[in-house]
């Protein structure tokens, strides 16, 4: 062994052992160690995709990961409006509808409740309004989305509040 290889400097080994564990090593596998990799002749060798395919890890219990991910998201309460502040998006909801035709830019507040645990998340947002359909109690949004009243915290117009 040399002794000014770098290798060997690892803590709680002593250089003799470590010299041990190496005349052991060259006794057992001392005529190998100069040896080729053997060349396969029946076989295809794998690319280096393929062979990486085959130690990547596995789910061992199918939607383990994505219970874990739904316990550690956090969620909040739906907050519950007075009378004094369903006026105020009512209000809004008013000027808005006497605009619907040129789809009214609006910044708004409201409650999406998680699918898979109680509770939810509070999102606010810039959209414009294609319709409000009061039947249903809801708004429909340009790019689909449907919000229902019960759900908004706060709306106002874009244009009350330019930036």
């Amino acid at each position: 062994m040399k002794e000014n290889s770098r290798w060997h400097e690892v803590t709680g080994i002593r250089r003799d052992e470590l010299k041990k564990a190496e005349d052991e090593t060259l006794r057992r596998y001392g005529d190998i160690l100069a040896c080729r990799r053997p060349e396969i002749t029946n076989h295809r060798i794998a690319d280096r995709k393929q062979r990486a395919a085959q130690f990547l890890p596995f789910a061992a219990l199918v939607g383990y990961d994505d219970e874990i991910e739904s316990e550690g998201r956090c969620t909040e309460a739906r907050i519950e409006l007075n009378e004094e502040q369903k006026a105020a998006v009512n209000a809004v909801l008013v000027r808005v509808q006497k605009t619907i035709f040129n789809e009214p830019e609006v910044r708004m507040t409201f409650f999406e409740a998680d699918p898979e645990k109680s509770g939810g998340v509070f999102r606010r947002i810039i959209a414009r309004i294609r319709k409000i359909d009061a039947l249903n109690q809801e708004i429909l949004l340009s790019e689909g989305k449907r919000i229902r009243f019960e759900d908004l915290l706060e709306i106002e117009l874009a244009e009350d509040h330019p930036e």
